[in-house]
């Protein structure tokens, strides 16, 4: 299992900030974590915010939390979530969890497959995976 540090609960604002002070805490402590191991997720949602649920789960985040939610949902289409991913790439993140919305089996499969079928065809094209460094390469 790889691990990494997620940072799905801080506003994207926040996100360059805390990535930063991981690597610099890192190299401080004489430590290297892999690029590829700054995360962050959100949910998604291919449609409106008016659909059945969406705008209730926006709702539930921002009591829970006390932030917006915008920086932690991405509605619309693919060009809305691909734009949320780019956002969090240009913020130093390289690894995502993207969780759809959805109440049933149903609903959490289409989106799944639109995501597969209309984003990340497109996130690959754009940010090609680079090649991993071993202990043994550094």
């Amino acid at each position: 299992m790889e691990c990494g540090h997620e940072t799905a609960t801080y506003p994207l604002a926040e996100v360059g900030r805390v990535a930063a002070a991981i690597k610099a805490a890192a190299t401080e402590a004489g430590r290297l974590i892999d690029e590829d191991h700054y995360g962050a997720g959100f949910a998604f949602h291919f449609g409106s915010r008016d659909a059945p649920g969406v705008g209730r789960a926006m709702d539930a985040y921002a009591k829970r939390t006390g932030r917006d939610a915008t920086h932690a949902f991405a509605i619309g289409d693919a060009d809305t979530i691909l734009a949320r991913v780019a956002e969090y790439v240009d913020a130093g993140v390289s690894k995502f969890i993207l969780r759809p919305l959805g109440c049933d089996d149903d609903a959490i499969l289409a989106p799944t497959r639109l995501l597969i079928e209309q984003v990340l065809p497109r996130a690959a094209a754009r940010w090609p995976r680079r090649p991993k460094v071993t202990t043994t390469d550094r």
